[in-house]
């Protein structure tokens, strides 16, 4: 068979492919390719919708950093990576793209594929009904995570535990606290001081589509049916609905529409240490007719605290209970990004039942401005001057001590 170096050289050269062979973490392994194609009695699918080729981006302008990779966006109008990412597949699978050339009409590899990449898999940076979005580093690079790791996405992003050991280890994080793979969803419905609740039959669930429906179900949304408080949902489903409203002194109604800021693919959930003053992002924004209510995003719990807030530059100063602040606006701190979190009390059913997310182990603020000093029509800039991340600290003999804030050098 020609090599692939050889047929660069014809005078007319057949279909350019890549072919990835996706090795993943059960062991089981998946061909995709960017055409229906066969290499040695293997199918490969033509699954590949896109890929970025090579990329590097350190102390990139979101703050996002990455090392050598390469994005592979596949389609998923079927459920395939959504499948795959439930299974807890993806991340530490392993892949090896080769480029080779096709002949159309057989759909036969007619060249020796030559590896071009071999890295390492991480979860799905995003997922929809149409594609998947996966980052694979590559095994040369020193750095093996991207950072910050968490997105803004509608579904929750925390990892459920499927099992009686990993329901076990959600109670607690198990060694690793905080940072226990299943501590921030926290599913425990039969284990000693879990929480959450079981199916009709009593029986603990074992999957969860990271959908409020779902999360209501186990009991992690606001409370479970023995009463203990959970709110651990961390997605952003919610939108204010469209309502009729008017201003202060006008006879003028107007429809207020929400103005949807987490349609914005791949943003981080911030990762913030030590004093730092940094734009955080926008989840919604929505007028009541006298004030532009927002929910701002301030980063991955727990949280020291935030202590000042801007939109668009004003400076806006802290709620206070029993003031009236209409002149000013305000801010209030729902959450410090503790593992429960806490809905804005703005938004609430006929029953009072809160309408917002819990946002669980995130850090959120709640933000007034009044619609004289900015646009109803577009998210505002918001800035935080934050305290970020408590740290875990460990004794000698490598028991976990409590969670401290410190400043950075």
């Amino acid at each position: 068979m020609t090599s692939t170096h050889q047929h660069k050289y014809t005078e007319e050269l057949l279909t350019p492919v890549l072919l990835f062979d996706c090795t993943l973490a059960d062991g089981s392994v998946e061909r995709w390719s960017t055409h229906s194609a066969t290499w040695n009695g293997i199918s490969y699918a033509p699954r590949v919708v896109e890929n970025s080729g090579l990329s590097i981006a350190l102390l990139a302008d979101d703050g996002a950093d990455w090392g050598n990779r390469m994005t592979v966006v596949l389609a998923n109008t079927d459920g395939y990576v959504t499948r795959l990412h439930r299974s807890e597949n993806l991340k530490g699978a392993s892949v090896l793209a080769s480029f080779a050339f096709l002949d159309p009409e057989s759909g036969t590899i007619a060249s020796t594929p030559e590896a071009v990449f071999t890295g390492i898999g991480d979860a799905p940076e995003e997922l929809t009904t149409s594609v998947g979005r996966i980052n694979f580093i590559s095994r040369f690079s020193l750095q093996r995570l991207a950072l910050p790791q968490t997105r803004i996405q509608e579904q929750c992003p925390w990892s459920f535990p499927r099992s009686a050991v990993e329901r076990a280890e959600a109670v607690s994080g198990s060694t690793r606290g905080i940072h226990g793979r299943f501590y921030a969803c926290g599913y425990s419905a039969d284990q000693p001081g879990g929480c959450g609740n079981c199916d009709g039959g009593g029986t603990p669930y074992s999957t969860c589509a990271g959908t409020k429906v779902d999360c209501t179900a186990r009991g992690m949304w606001h409370q479970d049916t023995r009463g203990q408080a959970t709110a651990r949902f961390g997605g952003f489903q919610f939108l204010p609905a469209t309502s009729l409203v008017r201003s202060s002194g006008s006879s003028q109604r107007f429809w207020s529409q929400a103005v949807d800021g987490r349609a914005r693919a791949n943003d981080a959930v911030p990762l913030v240490y030590g004093t730092v003053r940094y734009p955080v992002p926008v989840i919604w924004a929505w007028s009541d007719g006298n004030f532009l209510i927002c929910e701002a995003l301030a980063g991955a719990g727990p949280m020291q605290g935030i202590n000042r807030l801007w939109a668009n530059g004003m400076e806006l100063p802290l709620a206070v209970p029993g003031t009236n602040m209409s002149a000013t606006g305000w801010y209030e701190v729902l959450t410090t990004g503790g593992r429960n979190g806490a809905s804005d009390p703005n938004f609430t059913d006929r029953q009072g039942e809160p309408l917002g997310d819990p946002h669980g182990s995130l850090a959120v603020v709640s933000i007034h401005v009044p619609t004289g000093l900015i646009s109803s029509n577009s998210l505002p800039t918001i800035e935080v001057l934050a305290q970020g991340q408590v740290l875990e600290r460990y004794d000698e003999q490598g028991n976990a001590l409590a969670g401290v804030y410190c400043e950075l050098a």
